[in-house]
């Protein structure tokens, strides 16, 4: 198959979205819906610079972690994140297992409700993980994990391994990593 076409799982709908920028925008509310990509190199970055940045509205608070865009190997260990955790706030984490990771969380939880505008970076020249929320720096980290091999699954509004499942339960708009 094809690791650029991605797997339709549940029932998530493109369609006209309140607030969404263009013409409509993935409405991934409905349970079980998110998309998947087979594993493939493409998706393991390595030490090579990479950004994951989407739009997103939260339809409501739920106190659950929410996955947003992931890379992930099958126990969760290796890979890179970017979520809503279960205080509301938004995470980048990249890991390389055994307990080894970075991550960067926002300063406040997000507004539900609302669209927000989420990346998270990293620049192999300074070393710097970096995640923003509506266009503002939350904060940086200095990567210490080493590459992240693979092939890696990537998915799309949800997390999942064999240890977590983070629905993400949300809207997304303009994806792009």
């Amino acid at each position: 198959a094809d690791a650029f076409v991605p797997t339709l799982n549940g029932a998530p709908v493109i369609a006209p979205l309140s607030g969404a920028f263009g013409a409509g925008g993935g409405d991934f509310t409905a349970a079980g819906s998110y998309l998947s990509f087979t594993p493939n190199m493409e998706f393991s970055f390595g030490t090579l610079d990479f950004t994951f940045e989407c739009r997103f509205r939260l339809p409501s608070a739920t106190g659950l972690s929410r996955g947003l865009m992931t890379t992930a190997s099958a126990n969760g260990a290796a890979g890179v994140l970017l979520a809503v955790n279960g205080d509301g706030r938004l995470c980048g984490l990249i890991g390389q297992g055994g307990g080894t990771y970075n991550r960067v969380l926002s300063v406040d939880p997000v507004t539900t409700g609302e669209w927000h505008h989420a990346a998270f970076t990293y620049t192999g020249a300074t070393n710097q993980l970096e995640l923003f929320l509506d266009g503002v720096s939350q904060g940086k980290v200095t990567r210490t994990v080493g590459a992240i091999g693979g092939p890696l699954p990537f998915h799309v509004c949800q997390y999942y391994t064999d240890l977590h499942d983070w629905p993400g339960r949300c809207h997304l708009d303009e994806v792009r990593f």
